[in-house]
């Protein structure tokens, strides 16, 4: 996990209004989870031992509700399924560590074309 920052604009986004409170905290765990590029691999229960460890089959359901309402975009690169924070909103938002190693993680193709 890395320490990120939440910014106010998170509490007045009519999309985090939307979904149910418990994708609202696994969001802000999936902030802690990313890389500094703002990417993670797209494995819910994975993701759901590291945030949600109460009940990580749950965390698959509230990944697809915060993708639904666009708060993250799912996407494939070969075979690897993945996560990621819009990047104008990430950049915007986080300022990752210095040291932070580089993402290793493929971009998303459709915004590296934007």
């Amino acid at each position: 996990m890395r320490r990120r920052e939440i910014s106010p604009s998170f509490w007045k986004d009519e999309r985090i209004w939307s979904v149910r409170h418990e994708a609202k905290l696994i969001y802000l765990g999936l902030l802690q989870l990313a890389d500094r590029e703002g990417r993670l691999l797209d494995k819910p229960f994975e993701i759901g031992v590291e945030v949600w460890p109460w009940a990580p089959r749950d965390a698959a359901g509230l990944v697809d509700e915060l993708v639904s309402v666009g708060l993250l975009t799912r996407y494939v690169v070969g075979s690897e399924r993945l996560l990621a924070f819009p990047r104008a909103a990430w950049k915007r938002h986080q300022r990752p560590h210095p040291n932070e190693r580089p993402s290793n993680l493929p971009a998303n193709p459709l915004e590296v074309q934007a």
